[in-house]
């Protein structure tokens, strides 16, 4: 019998403490609240990480990056804890006030608890640091009673705003080691964005896009150089097709794809040709790909052959005009072409 992990069973949680600052849309005037000690570590705590990690990987489309080496005082300051410098719980009690400097000079900005974390993902083996802002937010429960009460409760499944930051991946960026991945810093959103005041000026990122925005710019790459080089339809397809199974090899070893790489997987010839080409303004394709895997799919031109038929699909049209029932194990077309359907008239 698969034994079941519980939640948390991968998190070793070094430590955790969680402040608050407030803060009134429109004023700039943040008043902070620091707790005195770290939180002791049960659990609870656990679990409430692994929450936030499935959140960061399954309801959330991730925005990639690493620091700007512009807005540096938060990079210094962790970096100073990274190694070993600075402790836990002064370093989130300064990057509190680091952060009540920048909102202040946000209008808009809004006050928030916010949970700060250090631990090490087991399967993996990397240590992150965790900043995650978050509210109350209003709800109800049903009591011995059998009453309603409205209460004021956490929605994990849905996360205002949080920057996890792989700092393994960091050290080896620090290290000049060449890995793999290239970025070391995440961020997700709720409703509200990741706002700017956040992502830039208090954490300090760039080279950041989406893994979906990402994976579209190469999409548009892939086709515009294909166009421009006077590719056949053969040949495109049979470059769309190497690169689409590079891009799903880099993803189920996750691992970003690296634009280099790809570029002389597209045409060996001239191996650094598309990476120049996917670089330009009109495409915007960065030397580090964090890959979606229903975008990259578009890439994919899926054949079947026996001595009967000959069949092949766009992938694109999966899911839109082309459906495949695995329980009756059956194929089917919608909107047919007339020029096809006449053919079975």
């Amino acid at each position: 019998m698969v034994e079941l992990k519980k939640r948390g069973h991968n998190i070793d949680l070094k430590n955790i403490v969680i402040h608050r600052i407030t803060k009134t849309k429109g004023l700039n005037t943040g008043n902070i609240k620091c707790n005195q000690a770290v939180l002791p570590i049960t659990d609870v705590e656990k679990q409430f990480i692994a929450r936030i990690t499935d959140s960061f990987q399954k309801n959330s489309s991730p925005t990639y990056g690493t620091f700007n080496g512009e807005n540096d005082d938060f990079n210094k300051q962790l970096c100073d804890f990274k190694d070993k410098k600075c402790e836990f719980l002064k370093f989130t009690r300064n990057a509190m006030f680091l952060y009540r400097k920048v909102i202040n000079a946000s209008a808009g900005a809004t006050g928030a608890f916010m949970v700060f974390a250090h631990y090490k993902n087991t399967t993996n083996n990397n240590f992150y640091f965790l900043i995650l802002a978050i509210d109350n937010k209003p709800g109800y429960s049903l009591n011995d009673s059998l009453t309603i009460k409205s209460i004021q409760n956490l929605d994990l499944s849905k996360i205002d705003l949080a920057c996890r930051i792989n700092l393994s991946r960091w050290q080896n960026f620090l290290d000049n080691k060449e890995t793999d991945s290239k970025t070391y810093l995440a961020f997700v959103k709720g409703k509200k964005g990741i706002s700017d005041y956040f992502m830039n000026k208090f954490v300090g990122c760039c080279n950041k896009q989406t893994n979906e925005v990402a994976s579209v710019n190469l999409l548009n790459a892939i086709n515009g150089y294909c166009k421009q080089k006077e590719y056949d339809e053969d040949k495109t397809k049979e470059v769309r097709s190497r690169v689409f199974r590079h891009a799903m090899d880099r993803m189920t070893a996750n691992q970003e794809i690296l634009l280099d790489s790809l570029s002389a997987i597209v045409n060996g010839d001239d191996p650094r040709e598309f990476a120049e080409f996917a670089g330009q303004e009109e495409y915007g394709v960065g030397p580090i790909i964090s890959g979606h895997k229903k975008t990259l799919q578009n890439l994919q031109v899926i054949r079947f052959k026996d001595k009967k038929m000959t069949l092949e699909i766009d992938a694109s049209l999966i899911g839109e005009t082309v459906f495949y029932d695995k329980t009756s194990n059956t194929l089917k077309i919608e909107q047919v072409p007339v020029e096809l359907a006449n053919q079975f008239s």
